[in-house]
């Protein structure tokens, strides 16, 4: 069975109690109507709570400032303990790691969003924002309509234990999607960064491989 929007609603609308479906995502019906108001929500958080595989895609960033050492530090400089801020990829939804796994931020300079990292070779690993959901793997489409289902199922049935129940079997789903990715991730990386080692270090720092945090369901990081 091919993916699709339509597809997707009417299995939320199943799991949600409705005996109601719909024939297009864009009809006026007050199941595709519910269905709509949530779903562009549910869709971009449940992607940013996992680290699906369909929705992988590396980078390789390119430099937009240096910081000069010398000098003390200025607006427009790289976040003050970083030494170079890069551009990010205008498809990105959510950084996930720097292959070589230092550590990095997010944060605005001159009004653009940009990530500060001492990596001046920064190759990113991150989720994409693919929307094309034909393309998702069974997971992603899964766990979108377990939780389109829980956000609209109360506004159906009025019962709160239907709700929670698809809460539940969504964070199951995003957990163990989540367990995947951390024991693909559990080499011990040693690494030293550029601000040391053009100050003469050469010997061995081990640092903890950087992820970025995931999102949970209501977009707030932890």
């Amino acid at each position: 069975m091919v993916q699709s929007v339509e597809l997707l609603y009417n299995q939320a609308l199943s799991l949600a109690g409705s005996k109601g479906a719909v024939v297009s995502a864009t009809e006026t019906s007050r199941e595709a109507l519910l269905c709509t108001t949530w779903y562009e929500t549910v869709r971009d958080n449940v992607m940013k709570a996992s680290p699906w595989e369909s929705l992988r895609a590396d980078a390789r960033l390119v430099k937009s400032s240096e910081r000069n050492w010398g000098a003390d530090w200025v607006s427009g400089d790289p976040a003050p303990q970083f030494s170079w801020s890069f551009a990010l990829p205008s498809n990105m939804l959510l950084p996930r790691y720097l292959h070589s796994r230092a550590r990095f931020e997010l944060a605005n300079s001159g009004g653009t969003r940009e990530l500060m990292s001492n990596d001046e070779f920064a190759l990113l690993r991150y989720t994409a924002n693919d929307v094309a959901i034909v393309d998702w793997d069974s997971g992603l489409f899964s766990s979108v309509g377990f939780v389109l289902a829980a956000f609209i199922s109360f506004e159906l049935t009025k019962k709160v234990s239907i709700s929670d129940r698809l809460w539940q079997r969504a964070y199951d789903m995003i957990a163990t999607q989540q367990t995947i990715e951390a024991n693909a991730q559990a080499t011990q990386y040693f690494s030293v960064s550029e601000a040391h080692t053009a100050r003469g270090y050469t010997g061995f720092a081990t640092n903890a491989a950087y992820i970025y945090p995931y999102e949970n369901l209501l977009g707030v990081s932890y």
